[in-house]
């Protein structure tokens, strides 16, 4: 029986929530075999560093028709043990250690069949101090040291599964790690399953993303991780679904995040990712820079990072001047170096409004967040539910009695919020809001941030030919329940 082979591999870093756009494909000459199949386990972990590797699962692929090829797609399982983390309020990058929106994986990988070998004698095979079963064949069994056999008998001691442990020499014997019994050496019975293991790929990484049908099998690898290549900074791009082209708007004094991946050896001379901030005018000169760093060494080769953004942040510790109207960001080595990213403007909203600012946050398809400002009106609903019941009034009543009672109620807090006009740009952008699965209402007083459950059914797609000018109505729900006195 020949070994298990990788004919091709995932990318070095994908979207988890890809499930068949990038894969592990095995192959094996004997995949025609009876009973035949590909089997492999699953490893991953968020530190290189520790190591904390962990086993997730194994699993076997039965042979493509015509190929022979075993298809393995690891990212279902990886979903399962993903996450993200709720950074809206740091002061300083975080990251470079172990995180659930970035894991990295591997498999080991080999077959599985039925040999079908029926034994001609019982051996007992002396190793050290005990003596173990062994079994001789009147042909060739075609076993290997480490096999994981199942033994088929009615002998209730030597049943189940054993290990190959020496093939003493011969293509016809072998031992196992089932320890000899004398009352049980008398059966009769066959091999009828073996399982081997023959490789191990290479480590590849996850990250907490999604990725569309159109884009399904494209290579991200290059355009998303930052200090792998030199002086290719429109190719390097953060974790925001917002466009490039157009200037992201903020308030004053609000929290905000952006990330991105980097890979350690490219920010190793010296060892620190520099974030440099430009603050500009409304003249667009330059009146102010502010650059900070984030030391990667000692951390995971490929690792995220989250990077305050915020005028809230930039205020306190950037030293942003009072006239700034928008600032930009890149990632280089040093100071005015930006070899490494694409360059990032916010521009600060001095308008004014009649009404509370709403400040929404969701998860994005690279699985970490997004922001966004909801400035017109908005307005809040009580949705209420009552279970009653109905009794007599005592003899004699007094004018407080009650003759119907709420045995229960349940009430729900909607809010509908509205946009500014906005770009055609924009509001696709924001359909990433609609359709995401964790959206966050902040509190900007305290910087919390309260899970919400989107309730539009629909979004549609506005454009500026059709539509003219624009903006998007949004509703939802709290994800918890308003506690009431009878609840």
């Amino acid at each position: 029986m020949t070994n298990t082979t990788i004919a091709s591999t995932p990318y070095y870093l994908t979207p988890i929530n890809d499930l068949y756009g990038s894969v592990f494909t095995l192959t094996n000459a004997s995949s025609g075999s009876t009973n035949f199949k590909y089997l492999t386990k699953l490893y991953y972990g968020t530190n290189e560093v520790t190591p904390d590797v962990q086993f997730l699962v194994k699993e076997t692929q039965i042979p493509r028709p015509n190929t022979g090829y075993g298809i393995y797609s690891p990212y279902k399982s990886l979903l399962a043990v993903s996450g993200y983390d709720l950074n809206q309020g740091i002061t300083s990058s975080v990251g470079g250690l172990g995180s659930a929106d970035l894991l990295y994986y591997y498999i080991n990988y080999g077959l599985q069949w039925n040999p079908e070998l029926v034994w001609t004698t019982l051996l007992s095979v002396t190793s050290g101090t005990y003596s173990y079963f062994g079994f001789s064949f009147s042909s060739a069994h075609g076993l290997a040291v480490g096999d994981v056999i199942t033994i088929n008998t009615s002998n209730s001691y030597l049943a189940g599964t054993a290990a190959v442990t020496n093939t003493l020499f011969t293509t016809t014997r072998f031992s196992t790690d089932k320890i000899f019994v004398t009352a049980s050496s008398t059966s009769i019975g066959s091999i009828t399953n073996v399982e081997r293991w023959n490789g191990t790929s290479s480590t590849y990484w996850g990250y907490n993303g999604t990725r569309q049908y159109a884009l399904s099998g494209t290579d991200t690898s290059n355009s998303l991780i930052m200090g792998t290549a030199i002086n290719v900074a429109s190719s390097k791009g953060f974790l925001t679904d917002h466009p490039v082209t157009t200037r992201k708007s903020i308030l004053m004094d609000q929290n905000e995040t952006i990330s991105h991946f980097a890979y350690r050896a490219g920010f190793s001379s010296p060892s620190a990712i520099y974030y440099t901030f430009n603050y500009y005018n409304s003249s667009n000169q330059v009146i102010g820079t502010y650059s900070t760093t984030s030391v990667v060494t000692g951390t995971n080769t490929l690792q995220k990072r989250d990077v305050p953004v915020g005028t809230k942040y930039l205020t306190t510790y950037g030293s942003m001047p009072a006239s700034t109207s928008y600032y930009t960001l890149f990632v280089g080595r040093s100071i005015f170096n930006p070899t490494y990213s694409e360059v990032r403007t916010w521009t600060i909203d001095t308008d004014c409004s009649i009404y509370d600012n709403v400040r929404v946050m969701w998860l994005n398809s690279y699985g970490v967040f997004d922001y966004f400002n909801f400035r017109l009106d908005n307005k809040k609903t009580y949705n209420v539910s009552r279970t009653e019941y109905k009794q007599e009034l005592p003899v004699p009543f007094v004018m407080s009695s009650r003759e119907r009672t709420i045995l229960s109620q349940k009430v729900e807090e909607q809010h509908t919020i509205n946009t500014n006009f906005v770009s055609e740009d924009i509001y696709s952008y924001l359909g990433q809001l609609v359709i995401s699965p964790e959206v966050y209402i902040i509190n900007e007083t305290t910087g919390d941030a309260y899970p919400v459950i989107i309730t539009d059914s629909s979004y549609e797609y506005k454009t500026a030919n059709r539509d003219k000018l624009f903006n998007m109505t949004l509703s939802y729900v709290y994800s918890y329940g308003i506690e009431t006195q009878n609840q």
